[in-house]
């Protein structure tokens, strides 16, 4: 018998077996890639977890999702469920929503704070720091002490959640008084600032500590003009005063009239 024939065929057999090995296993990934499959589509939310700092509690995010225990996990629209907690939860800046084979829904949220409030009609707004009114309630309890200021506007006419309040007689007014609302804003003294009042440009006062009145005036040289102020009570000379009047409509001859009770 001829040695390289019989050598030549044992090679054409080894491939074909391992061709025949490598076609079974691929078919048999196949089927099991099939079977996962079909076992994921039946898979039921069994468990939720909530992630992130916020005033909601678990079961009120779930609610607002739309989502169910015993829901098929990969037939959720998640889509849909985190526009469903952005328009029911008006506090959730944005929500991610993950799930896995477990049956766990998890929900990662941010939350925008309420930076200012005001007030309309006998009712409470709260407002984040892009001014977009978040919240209407009957109450200010939650923002007293919350570290929200309270804010008076000029012409205010209307306030609208998801809205930015609608106020001022003119373009100008506008544009001056959202400039010394984001002065104020990022200033160091903003977290010490209890009410905001600039409902004449020309005339604007704050209250600090909720005892010391403001007298800023116009609204030129904010900035300027709180740095004063700030320096003045960082010195200490107000301490043993049940507050002040602060007149800083000039920063440079600042008058101040403590309070004794």
């Amino acid at each position: 018998m001829n040695t390289g024939k019989v050598s030549e065929r044992l090679k054409k057999k080894d491939k074909r077996t391992i061709l025949l090995i490598c076609v079974t296993a691929f078919m048999a990934l196949l089927a099991l890639i099939s079977i996962f499959f079909v076992i994921r589509s039946y898979l039921p939310v069994r468990e939720f977890e909530l992630s992130g700092v916020t005033q909601y509690e678990k079961p009120v995010v779930v609610s607002a999702s739309g989502i169910r225990p015993g829901d098929k996990i990969y037939s959720l629209d998640l889509e849909a469920a985190k526009k469903n907690i952005l328009s029911q939860l008006p506090y959730i800046q944005s929500v991610e929503i993950e799930r896995n084979l477990f049956g766990k829904i998890v929900f990662r949220v941010e939350e925008r704070r309420a930076v200012w409030y005001m007030q309309l009609s006998g009712d409470y707004y709260a407002l984040d720091s892009a001014l977009t009114v978040i919240e209407e309630t009957p109450k200010n309890d939650k923002f007293i002490g919350g570290g929200a200021t309270y804010l008076v506007l000029p012409d205010l006419q209307t306030l609208m959640c998801g809205e930015v309040p609608k106020f001022g007689s003119g373009e100008v007014e506008v544009v001056r008084t959202l400039e010394l609302i984001n002065a104020v804003q990022i200033d160091p003294l903003k977290s010490r600032i209890t009410s905001l009042d600039v409902e004449s440009r020309f005339n604007v006062y704050l209250t600090i500590d909720g005892i010391y009145d403001v007298y800023i005036g116009d609204m030129s040289n904010v900035t300027e003009k709180l740095l004063v102020v700030r320096k003045l009570l960082e010195s200490g000379d107000l301490d043993e005063f049940k507050g002040a009047s602060i007149d800083v409509s000039d920063p440079e001859s600042m008058v101040v009239k403590p309070k004794y009770e």
